[in-house]
């Protein structure tokens, strides 16, 4: 008896201290302790898009945003590369006094992504379904762009990071 209740409370302290590392550790308050990697990295988990999405590299990342890289100074921005689907998280920390300038680009690539999704065939109702749930987080200084089957879990996975 004793035995399986250290086992239980093992695997909850095992289990606890995981939840903390997905998002950096932090206990609330401060962005400083969060990475665009830590907070993408939770809300892939969250939307189960880990093995869906790729992260891109920064030239990549000009072509789907009006990106200037003066706006952040740390970002993670996943997509997929198969080309059948709209599916997206992104996050940007805000450089200085950029954030205004980064919300204003996502809300371009939301456009873009409705845009494009309008022109789907019907059969694809899902990807334009994605597409008009699109979302924009913010906490602090950090913006993140969730265009996802999932968006509910990638906002709680967010807001729990914080």
């Amino acid at each position: 008896m004793k035995k399986t209740l250290l086992v239980a409370l093992a695997a909850a302290l095992v289990l606890s201290c995981l939840s903390l590392s997905a998002c950096g550790g932090s206990s609330g308050g401060s962005d400083k302790t969060q990475t665009a990697e830590s907070l993408s990295s939770a809300m892939l988990k969250a939307t189960g898009a880990t093995e869906r999405l790729a992260l891109l590299d920064e030239k990549v990342v000009n072509n789907l945003y009006d990106f200037d890289p003066a706006f952040t100074d740390d970002y993670q921005v996943y997509y997929n590369l198969n080309g059948d689907s709209v599916e997206e998280i992104s996050v940007f920390h805000a450089a200085g006094d950029q954030k205004a300038n980064l919300k204003e680009m996502l809300e371009g690539r939301i456009a873009t992504v409705k845009a494009q999704a309008s022109n789907y065939p019907t059969d694809f109702a899902d990807q334009i379904a994605m597409a008009d749930t699109a979302i924009i987080l913010e906490k602090g200084d950090y913006l993140a762009l969730v265009i996802s089957a999932g968006p509910d879990a990638a906002q709680k996975a967010f807001n729990e990071c914080f």
